[in-house]
């Protein structure tokens, strides 16, 4: 048989499966998020920004030289990027 996955957005389309899945007598499994709500807002802005051409790119190869910590250190402390 399959498997089908659902995401209910609330508590009360939760209580509701939950209710028509006994009523109707089919083996159902609960998983918690492991991941804290909030965690998850940041990613999903941060990827947002990204899509809407916001935010910097680092070379990652790069990274650790001293022109990319000195530039990373002034955003930290002005909350400005240099570069524009």
């Amino acid at each position: 048989m399959e498997t089908i996955t659902v995401h209910p957005q609330n508590k009360e389309q939760l209580s509701a499966l939950e209710i028509v899945l006994k009523a109707m007598n089919i083996p159902f499994e609960k998983e918690e998020f492991p991941y804290n709500s909030e965690f998850v807002a940041k990613i999903k802005r941060g990827e947002k920004a990204a899509k809407e051409g916001k935010g910097m790119k680092v070379d990652v190869a790069n990274l650790w030289k001293w022109n990319y910590l000195k530039m990373l250190l002034k955003i930290l402390s002005t909350g400005r990027n240099p570069g524009t």
